[in-house]
């Protein structure tokens, strides 16, 4: 990951954007205090989760080395996700809906809710 952090005063506290070296560009909008930085990170870190949790979901056990031939598993799966994928990129909401559908499949609950967002099944 290459992101900068900028900091800028306002008044006696300090507030930061983060900047992407990938992308040259801001990846935060405004100046934010650092619990709103903190904030953010979660919320990014937590989408990396969902995806890997979905990616695992949909996919198991493709990809994986079978002990009994040591051959990759193919089962046709990825297939699916890939498909899935190449939609839930042009559309967060599907990955979120998505995320809640494999939690309740597996018979997860989980709530979090912050003052800008809430993921609740």
């Amino acid at each position: 990951m290459g992101w900068k952090v900028a900091t800028k005063k306002f008044g006696k506290e300090t507030k930061y954007k983060l900047w992407s070296t990938i992308t040259d560009r801001y990846i935060t909008k405004s100046w934010m205090t650092r619990k709103e930085i903190t904030c953010f990170f979660f919320w990014h870190r937590f989408e990396q989760f969902a995806n890997t949790f979905i990616e695992d979901a949909m996919t198991f056990p493709d990809g994986y080395t079978s002990k009994n031939n040591d051959k990759i598993i193919t089962t046709g799966l990825m297939d699916e996700f890939f498909k899935f994928k190449s939609k839930s990129i042009r559309d967060n909401k599907i990955m979120w809906n998505k995320f809640l559908d494999e939690l309740n499949n597996q018979d997860i609950k989980i709530s979090i809710k912050d003052n800008k967002y809430q993921i609740e099944n």
